[in-house]
């Protein structure tokens, strides 16, 4: 599942083996020019984490996080594009 805009930033979340305690791993990466608009990795990935019932954050230009209800990645994905919309105004 990705997520992109003319400014080049993603989300990507998927499924991890890795740590029984956060099944859904998020990833934003955000370019040079996304962040100059206002979008941050950071804020992404603490926004589609919390809606999974998790937490995360991380840098401007990238960020990690996870969490914990892998039923709602769908709903937290479809939310990206509305917030960097709105940063984009």
């Amino acid at each position: 599942m990705f997520s992109s805009t003319p400014a080049r930033c993603g989300a990507r979340t998927r499924e991890s083996i890795f740590s029984p305690a956060f099944p859904s791993r998020n990833l934003a990466v955000c370019g040079k020019e996304a962040v100059a608009k206002g979008i941050k990795a950071g804020e992404l990935v603490k926004s589609v984490s919390a809606v999974c019932g998790g937490k995360g954050g991380g840098k401007p230009d990238s960020a990690m996080g996870g969490g914990t209800e892998v039923s709602k990645v769908d709903d937290a994905l479809a939310a990206v594009d509305d917030l960097i919309l709105s940063k984009l105004g």
